[in-house]
């Protein structure tokens, strides 16, 4: 559990596709290797998307909020009456969807119900900046790119986008590189502000535990070792005992 918003929770199950594979190799089977790979990858995208799911924002969560607020650039493909007072570029008349409209995400989801509307990717989940995080996510300053990068990610790519899945896979694939160097920043170094400012809301949830944990450690580490004393009950019985063979004697 990090924070009251939200539960991250890594299983094994996200590599558990290749040992199947592996496993698979050395059996004799009558399927062709190309179908075995084929199965293969089926079971991988499956254990990515159950471990996608783990990540389950609270309904009154103020981070799920927020990020349900982050704008998205929208154009409608079906005329919709009396929109004009949600930007300022359209006219007193309604008109169809040429122009380009920013709206919040909560508000595209419910135009997609109705298919009146069409959206394009936000920057930091376009194809360039997935080329980038897939390179090296670690240099990225994910605050700065997007403060809620991997729940309002999560959001996008549960609505009907010709780029969701590309977007699911990157947001894993980019927790799982970036996941280390918060544990290392929390653990070993002691002014972690300029590495604070660089993660992102889930990011800065994970690093406060991480860093909690790690001064529990050091207390216990220096405070709560030391000699180990004998229960009251076990010192008793053996003075018993001696008195007893006292007393034989």
């Amino acid at each position: 559990m990090v924070g009251p918003g939200l539960v991250v929770q890594i299983n094994e199950s996200l590599f558990q596709g290749k040992r199947k594979y592996n496993r698979g190799r050395l059996r004799l089977g009558d399927r062709k290797p190309e179908e075995r790979s084929d199965e293969n990858e089926e079971n991988s995208d499956e254990d990515e998307i159950n471990m996608y799911r783990n990540i389950k924002p609270h309904y009154f969560s103020i981070d799920a909020i927020m990020a349900a607020q982050e704008k998205i650039q929208c154009s409608f493909i079906k005329k919709v009456e009396h929109v004009d007072f949600l930007d300022s570029i359209y006219s007193d008349k309604d008109e169809e969807s040429d122009p380009k409209i920013e709206l919040p995400l909560w508000m595209v989801k419910v135009f997609l119900v109705g298919k009146s509307i069409q959206f394009d990717m936000p920057k930091a989940y376009n194809e360039i900046y997935r080329g980038v995080l897939t390179a090296d996510a670690n240099v990225v300053d994910l605050f700065k790119l997007c403060k809620h990068f991997y729940l309002f990610g999560k959001f996008l790519s549960q609505l009907e986008h010709r780029e969701a899945y590309e977007v699911r896979r990157t947001l894993i694939q980019t927790f799982i590189d970036r996941f280390k160097q918060t544990m290392d920043w929390a653990q070993n170094i002691d002014d972690n502000q300029p590495c604070f400012n660089r993660l992102d809301c889930l990011e800065r949830l994970i690093f406060n535990d991480a860093r909690v944990a790690q001064q529990h450690l050091n207390i216990y580490l220096t405070e709560g070792s030391g000699q180990m004393e004998i229960a009251a009950m076990i010192l008793n019985y053996r003075k018993r005992k001696i008195h007893e063979s006292r007393v034989l004697e």
